[in-house]
């Protein structure tokens, strides 16, 4: 078993650096050892499927992909104390997938099991992170009349949420412990990725794309 959860973090970990041919490699040797010792009711077996399935995703074949991350996420969910680790990985793979295949209803029903899961386990590293940054896109998707060329930061939705009042730039920047020439900033930064010139514009765009 060990062996098999260390060929599976393995080939994750080396997708995540482009080798993929070697990614492969490693999570059907995981899949084997599932198949040869008949581990394949076993909660812990899901980590095999999940990495195969993180594997196909980043070289694109998504409808296998998303097989084998449904297959090792519903493993996982029979045995829900287990590591959150893995079942978030899983989920987040499968929540762009579902996204990259025009599955928006799909999108959101994943991305909701990991807002519950990081609720339970908030010390998950980046996964929050991740998870922010896959609503974002979902949120912006809502309107068709304007993708953003650069996303904000959550310093700069941060920002972004003050402007809708009348708080000045020395406010923004206290609210925020920073100083005001970090806040102008911002400013300028949320202009350029909403394509506006004002406060009320940054407000208005915000909220057609979904970011408000």
């Amino acid at each position: 078993m060990l062996q098999m959860v260390t060929l599976s973090y393995l080939s994750i970990v080396v997708a995540d650096e482009g080798h993929l041919q070697e990614a492969e490699s490693l999570a059907r040797e995981a899949g084997a050892l599932v198949e040869r010792f008949g581990l394949q009711k076993v909660p812990q077996s899901s980590w095999a499927p999940i990495a195969l399935g993180y594997m196909l995703a980043k070289r694109g074949n998504l409808a296998e992909a998303q097989t084998e991350l449904e297959s090792g996420i519903s493993t996982r969910m029979t045995l829900p104390s287990m590591s959150p680790w893995p079942t978030l990985i899983g989920l987040l793979a499968l929540a762009r997938v579902c996204s990259a295949r025009g599955n928006r209803d799909g999108t959101r029903e994943v991305l909701t099991e990991a807002r519950t899961i990081l609720e339970r386990y908030p010390d998950v590293g980046i996964f929050a992170e991740h998870l922010e940054r896959l609503e974002r896109k979902l949120r912006a998707r809502k309107s068709p009349k304007r993708q953003l060329d650069d996303e904000l930061t959550e310093r700069e939705l941060e920002v972004l949420r003050l402007f809708d009042g009348e708080l000045t730039t020395q406010q923004i920047a206290q609210r925020l412990y920073v100083a005001p020439s970090t806040v102008r900033t911002y400013v300028k930064s949320i202009h350029r990725k909403l394509g506006v010139s004002s406060r009320k514009e940054a407000v208005k765009q915000a909220q057609s794309t979904g970011l408000l």
